[in-house]
């Protein structure tokens, strides 16, 4: 197995950063996937804890100027590495302004991702600063996948993502889930409902009326635990340009993020058991 990228520029590392930062709300450690044209940052949890799934992709011409990768094989060309995330994002966070920011699957007593930023000084041309992130290897047989469904029986996409963002805040206050409705209305159009209660105390509704669905879009409901969801749009540091919330009723939603530079997912089970 080999890795090595190089960045260049500051807008490619903050977005690294981004991605990082993003998948950080959830998880302490996370399954970093490089395949030959994708790296992935991607989370499954426990179903005792949640059983969220979080899944970032970022192309790598978006992210890197040179790019070599070889997986276990030829087969099965990716590698996939667990990694610490906090460690990786203050690592990001101090190389923020580097000239050049290089990563490599390396081994010394145990593998490890090295990254060396080149950073401005005002002794030298350069300031080389090396890091040794511990990670370690997942074998072929623990590989996870997380992926968009097709058969899912309502999808919606709403571009007022501020106002979802919102939302989500507000009910967070009322209430730790959150239903979702995709319904017809009487003029025939699909709207998203979005609706939190403390029963017999308050509810909380919001209908998202322009919204695109495709022709065959059915009516689906679910309600999801909202708490992390919350917190990974409140930390976002650039809003996506669109939402997407895909559904099989009253089983799990598939969020989606669509980013100009980046996609997200998010697979978020039943909190009704």
């Amino acid at each position: 197995m080999k890795f090595r990228g190089v960045i260049k520029n500051t807008h490619n590392l903050q977005l690294l950063l981004r991605a990082v930062h993003m998948i950080s709300k959830i998880a302490k450690e996370v399954d970093l996937q490089l395949s030959q044209n994708t790296l992935s940052l991607v989370v499954v949890e426990p179903a005792n804890k949640g059983g969220l799934q979080m899944k970032i992709s970022i192309d790598r011409d978006e992210l890197f100027s040179e790019y070599i990768m070889g997986g276990v094989s030829t087969e099965r060309n990716e590698i996939h590495l667990e990694v610490p995330v906090g460690m990786l994002a203050e690592v990001l966070r101090h190389a923020v302004s580097a000239h050049s920011f290089r990563l490599k699957l390396s081994k010394k007593a145990s593998p490890i991702l090295v990254a060396v930023a080149e950073l401005p000084s005002a002794v030298s041309a350069e300031r080389c600063v090396s890091h040794d992130i511990p990670v370690r290897v997942i074998p072929v047989a623990s590989w996870i996948k997380v992926a968009e469904q097709e058969d899912m029986e309502a999808k919606v996409r709403s571009f007022q993502v501020q106002q979802i963002r919102i939302l989500l805040e507000r009910m967070r206050s009322i209430s730790s889930t959150c239903v979702f409705n995709i319904i017809k209305n009487n003029d025939g159009d699909i709207e998203l409902i979005a609706s939190a209660e403390i029963p017999q105390q308050v509810r909380v509704a919001t209908t998202f009326k322009e919204v695109q669905y495709p022709a065959e879009c059915g009516a689906a409901e679910v309600q999801i635990d909202i708490r992390k969801l919350s917190s990974i749009f409140g930390g976002l540091q650039t809003l996506p340009t669109s939402f997407e919330i895909h559904m099989v009723n009253k089983n799990f939603a598939h969020i989606i993020l669509d980013f100009d530079d980046m996609r997200a997912l998010l697979v978020a089970p039943s909190a009704v058991h």
